[in-house]
């Protein structure tokens, strides 16, 4: 073999390692490599490392013989759904990337450990804002009666009044019925206490007399009646109540009995208005 027939050779050759070079460096540069792994209480796996998908394609992830859920995955980490039900112990991972590239790795899962001891109080955290107002309440029972107040300012007194006195005024003699208006009073409406009083007096000896009050506007119905016992000479008092729906006037009436005359003499008639009677 000529010189040249030798170097020719030569180059063919180390064309050919070079290029068995260059595939075998592409082939790790896209192997995946797990470098950790986290389990969450939601039973989700975490998975980091790289390579898990050059290609962007989604990586194969079997857990235990058992090929798991991803939940999402990027070239560096891969989030899977493990079923429930595995019990504590270690658990073989494998891991295929989009290049059909497959990385292994050994995940313990711990068994749930006592429950530790309750911590301290913490501080009390701000006051918050104060909330609406709640619907109102059922009414509360009944409490008992209060002391009674003291007694109010007396109301005002109106009195109405007629009067016959001697000497300015002289005697009315009075016989057997009819009954005679000794005195009368007007009044407004409203509700009265009434008061009538008189001498009454025999020249004849004892005789026997009767007086009354009376309304004008109602005659027959007899407030207040007196009737001595027969003497020759006695004083006589009426006294009575009435409520007034309309102006209306008190009549003191006296009438003798028995045949002979009777004077009536100081005879006096007061009516004073109340605020009300019951």
């Amino acid at each position: 073999m000529s010189e040249k027939a030798r170097t020719l050779s030569s180059w063919r050759l180390f064309a050919s390692l070079a290029a068995l070079l260059t595939v075998g460096l592409s082939a790790a540069s896209t192997a995946p490599a797990i470098y950790r792994t986290v389990l969450k209480t939601n039973n989700q796996i975490t998975v980091t490392g790289n390579n898990f998908s050059p290609s962007g394609l989604a990586p194969t992830v079997v857990f235990a013989h058992t090929a798991l859920a991803l939940v999402s995955f990027t070239n560096q980490t891969v989030v899977a759904q493990l079923p429930a039900g595995f019990a504590a112990g270690s658990y073989s991972l494998a891991l295929t990337n989009s290049n059909s590239q497959t990385a292994t790795f050994s995940v313990t899962i711990g068994a749930v450990g006592p429950v530790g001891p309750v911590g301290p109080v913490g501080p009390a955290g701000p006051r918050g804002p104060t909330g609406p107002a709640g619907p109102q309440g059922p009414a509360g029972p009944q409490g008992p009666t209060g002391p009674q107040g003291p007694p109010g300012p007396a109301g005002p007194s109106h009195a109405y009044s007629a009067s016959c006195l001697l000497p300015s005024c002289s005697a009315v003699s009075i016989a057997t019925p009819p009954l005679v208006t000794i005195l009368s009073v007007s009044l407004p409406s409203g509700s009265y206490v009434i008061t009538a009083k008189a001498n009454v007096a025999s020249g004849n000896g004892p005789l026997e007399s009767s007086c009354q009050l009376v309304t004008e506007s109602a005659p027959s119905v007899v407030l207040d009646s007196t009737t001595p016992s027969p003497s020759p000479y006695t004083s006589l008092t009426n006294s009575a109540t009435a409520t007034l729906s309309g102006p209306d006037s008190i009549l003191f009436q006296c009438a003798g009995e028995g045949g002979g005359v009777v004077n009536v003499t100081n005879s006096q008639l007061i009516a004073t208005q109340v605020n009300g009677i019951n």
